[in-house]
């Protein structure tokens, strides 16, 4: 990385002044879900990156957020950040990053959205378990570490949400107020300890305002603070339609705008920057200033190397630091009879209560998930440890989210084909995420399985990409009331007798 640094600058800037205003504009706005624009002339590739920051994520299509349908897209699964930070350990936060960079590069991609070390202040964030700490001095020792084992191997770092990134409800709209000594010794010293060790070459906006202005183009946060009295000479990158103004992502320090929603050109920073400078309103050396800074991290990351390092993924090596890591994450309760650890000579039979038990994680954290090889629940591995000598019973002891509700009992459904014979639903199943073209299969069932986890897929039907429809007669056995309900962390639409009564998307 040093010898690097050494020589990007006469590299950018001969590339610099051999770009048209059109090919520089292409390199500061996306050109697809997760890239920008290649300058195939000038031997310029795609700036290409992958969301983590546990993981690489399954390959994502080009133009939509439906999964690619890929083979072989599957990575090591490590534990989340809030566990890679709860082993208080800087080598063992080193060896995750390794193993982020390395399953980075094997699958293509110059840059890794991750880690997050955003500081957290409630329980009720919705990422929590991606960030590291609540600890401000824990943060900054482990992102250092983390960065450089990711950036070891050829990959971009990119550290987030800066700043302030404290909830995801309303996530858009939450302006955060907080006197300067807060900002300085609680939220910004992770991202301070990884850009003055001179070591992370992305960093990411937050999608929140702070003092009432958006962070992805916020004028105190990124010219003053990042790349001023920081000196930061990376890429700010949005996170996803993060931007919300031409002028101020020109002005206050956007890099590389990404996924605004809208045809690329017609970016904030593509069609709306292009006016600007047209009219004289933004300056040339703006816009070289954003492509010398996303040309500069592709340099670093070795895009242009010849012998760039190819990566591996899914080894023996990077599963045993994801269960080293959960190891070392672990805090091991004892008491006076010694039950733990378990000791299967000692037990005959035991208990194990609780949904978590069974609940698979790896591909429910949308912008975090992973599609690993294989996931080991708790039970599995109690099971797995105690052998077959010891009787393990489970029990759910509680439901799953759905606060006392049940589902449809098949005894009040029919299908909508009555000559069926079934008592449930009849399922039509489309080979892609937006209902379209022909029916790939139908079948009929009484219990619907909407989980993953329980899901298996029926010929022609990818499992992570795909969409169906349920219909069903229900006659409820009186008149009354009814409540209708969905669990979800997918998209569902819900209509009785053809009137929409939910149409969700997320977690609910």
């Amino acid at each position: 990385m040093e010898e690097r640094k050494e020589l990007v600058d006469n590299f950018v800037e001969n590339l610099i002044s051999q770009l048209t205003i059109d090919e520089k504009l292409s390199l500061c706005h996306a050109a697809s879900k997760f890239a920008n624009s290649a300058v195939e002339r000038l031997g310029i590739p795609e700036m290409t990156m992958s969301d983590g920051p546990h993981g690489v994520r399954q390959e994502i299509s080009k133009d939509s957020w439906d999964p690619a349908g890929w083979d072989d897209d599957n990575s090591t699964y490590l534990p989340t950040g809030i566990a890679q930070a709860a082993t208080w350990s800087r080598s063992m936060l080193a060896r995750c990053g390794s193993v982020l960079g390395a399953e980075a590069r094997d699958r293509g991609k110059d840059i890794i959205l991750g880690p997050g070390f955003n500081i957290i202040r409630t329980p009720l964030c919705g990422r929590n378990f991606e960030y590291y700490s609540e600890d401000p001095f824990l943060i900054q020792e482990l992102a250092v570490p983390a960065v450089q084992g990711i950036q070891a191997q050829d990959t971009a770092a990119c550290v987030k949400h800066f700043a302030a990134n404290n909830q995801e409800l309303n996530r858009f709209g939450t302006d955060v107020e907080m006197d300067e000594r807060t900002l300085r010794e609680i939220y910004l010293p992770g991202f301070e300890a990884t850009v003055k060790a001179g070591e992370v070459l992305t960093v990411m906006g937050a999608y929140n305002k702070f003092r009432g202005q958006y962070c992805c183009h916020h004028e105190y946060l990124v010219n003053d603070i990042l790349k001023t009295e920081w000196d930061f000479k990376g890429t700010y990158i949005s996170d996803w339609s993060g931007v919300h103004s031409t002028p101020e992502a020109v002005e206050f320090g956007m890099d590389l705008e990404m996924g605004t929603g809208r045809p690329y050109d017609d970016y904030y920073l593509g069609a709306g920057f292009r006016q600007g400078l047209e009219s004289g309103v933004y300056s040339e050396g703006q816009l070289n200033d954003k492509v010398r800074r996303n040309l500069r991290t592709l340099y670093l990351a070795g895009a242009f190397d010849a012998e760039r390092k190819p990566g591996a993924r899914n080894t023996p090596e990077h599963q045993a630091t994801a269960r080293e890591t959960a190891r070392e994450a672990m805090v091991l309760l004892k008491n006076d009879d010694s039950v733990l650890p378990l000791n299967p000579k000692a037990i005959k039979k035991l208990a194990v209560i609780g949904k978590n038990a069974v609940a698979k994680h790896s591909n429910g954290g949308h912008s975090s998930a992973v599609k690993c090889l294989y996931e080991v629940t708790p039970l599995e591995g109690i099971r797995q440890y105690l052998g077959d000598t010891v009787e393990v019973v489970y029990e759910p002891g509680y439901s799953d989210g759905e606060a006392g509700l049940s589902a449809i009992p098949t005894e009040y459904l029919a299908t909508v084909d009555e000559g069926s014979g079934v008592k449930g639903w009849s399922v039509s199943y489309y080979a892609n995420q937006k209902f379209e073209g022909p029916v790939v299969f139908s079948e009929y069932t009484e219990l619907p399985r909407f989980k993953r986890e329980d899901f298996v897929a029926p010929e022609g039907i990818d499992s992570y990409s795909h969409s169906a429809v349920y219909r069903a007669k229900l006659k409820v056995p009186e008149t009354g009331d009814y409540l209708l309900t969905v669990v979800t962390d997918g998209s569902v639409c819900l209509k009785v007798d053809g009137a929409e009564q939910i149409n969700a998307t997320g977690l609910t």
